[in-house]
C-alpha cells in the first residue's frame, strides 16, 4: 500500500501541475482539497476491501503530492511572485505543523478506539479548506 501511495504522490505532483495549467491554481486546489476530503471520509469504509484500500491510498497520495505543485503557485498568485520567497516559508511551516499534529491526533484517537474519527476530522477539514480556498480572491 505504501508503494501505491508513494508512486501516486510523485505522479500527483506532475499531474496537478498540468491540471492547474488548464484550470488555474485556485480551482485546481479547490478540486484537489474537495476530492481529498471525500476520499478521506470514505477511507475507513474502503479499508475493509483490499482493492479499495489500495485505490484509496493511491488517491490520497495523488492528492497529497499535488500540494507540492499547487501551494507555491497559489501563494505566488495571491501575494505576487515578488513575495513568494518571504511568504512560502510560512505556508510550508503550516504544512509541517499539520504533518506533526495530524498523526499525533490520529494516534491518540486510535489509542482511544476511535481511529475512524481521525479520518472524519481530516476529511471535514479538507472540505472546509476547499470552501475557504474557493472564496479567496
Amino acid at each position: 500500500m505504501a508503494v501505491f501511495f508513494s508512486l501516486a504522490n510523485g505522479l500527483g505532483r506532475i499531474v496537478w501541475g498540468l491540471i492547474s495549467d488548464r484550470l488555474g491554481a485556485r480551482l485546481s486546489l479547490v478540486v484537489m482539497a474537495a476530492t481529498q476530503g471525500l476520499v478521506v471520509l470514505a477511507f475507513p469504509y474502503m479499508a475493509g476491501t483490499p482493492a479499495l484500500l489500495y485505490a484509496g491510498s493511491a488517491l490520497i497520495g495523488f492528492n497529497f503530492g499535488g500540494n507540492f505543485a499547487l501551494f507555491p503557485m497559489i501563494t505566488a498568485g495571491i501575494f505576487g511572485a515578488r513575495s513568494i520567497g518571504r511568504l512560502y516559508g510560512w505556508v510550508f511551516l503550516a504544512y509541517g505543523v499539520g504533518g506533526i499534529a495530524g498523526p499525533i491526533m490520529g494516534g491518540r484517537l486510535g489509542d482511544m478506539g476511535d481511529f475512524p474519527l481521525a479520518f472524519t476530522i481530516c476529511g471535514v477539514g479538507c472540505l472546509a479548506a476547499a470552501g475557504l480556498i474557493s472564496r479567496v480572491r
